[in-house]
């Protein structure tokens, strides 16, 4: 079953050229503003585009307002290798730092860069983010109980969470933070 990130994905890939692409992409955050771009999903965003201009350019669209789950550094490094230059990975490594779930793994994106300056920089970037890490209110373990209360979603996905929320692995469906405080208060 196609999902509507795989429909989208699918359309964008049989448009050829760069600005019609990036026109998709504003209308379809406009029309799903909360997509469920994974790691994996992102990275086949950006490798639609042709020139790493107009990846970043999309990238940059879809980290402002934070339209792309958390992820690990593994990750991280799967969308940054979408790009060759280390002057684009290291301004796009500025736009991923906030979905950045995993933290104390930075070392493994600042050793990805093969240069000493390029290091140096991305540990720049990256120097701040173990302290900016606030552990999850309330605890996960309270989440993932009130989740199981509220169940899978209706078409039966696991729930993922994001700005504001839970939204279904899919990307149909969503619970907001109010409604899980609700059941967890159940």
């Amino acid at each position: 079953m196609a999902t509507v990130c795989d429909e989208f994905l699918a359309k964008l890939k049989g448009e050829s050229f760069s600005s019609k692409k990036m026109d998709m992409l504003k209308a379809e955050i406009a029309q799903y503003p909360t997509p469920p771009f994974d790691a994996h999903q992102l990275t086949a965003v950006l490798k639609a585009f042709s020139f790493a201009k107009d990846a970043a350019a999309a990238l940059k669209l879809l980290t402002g307002p934070q339209l792309v789950y958390k992820m690990s550094c593994a990750e991280v490094l799967e969308v940054l290798g979408v790009f060759s230059m280390e002057s684009d990975r290291l301004e796009l490594l500025k736009a991923m730092k906030p979905f950045i779930a995993d933290p104390q793994e930075k070392l493994s994106i600042v050793a990805s860069f093969k240069f000493s300056g390029d290091k140096k920089k991305a540990e720049e970037i990256l120097r701040d983010l173990v302290a900016l890490l606030k552990p999850p209110v309330p605890p996960m373990a309270e989440i993932q109980q009130a989740l199981r209360r509220v169940g899978r979603c209706p078409a039966g996905y696991d729930w993922r969470q994001v700005f504001g929320g839970w939204r279904c692995a899919a990307g149909g469906h969503y619970v907001s933070d109010s409604q899980l405080q609700a059941a967890m208060g159940a």
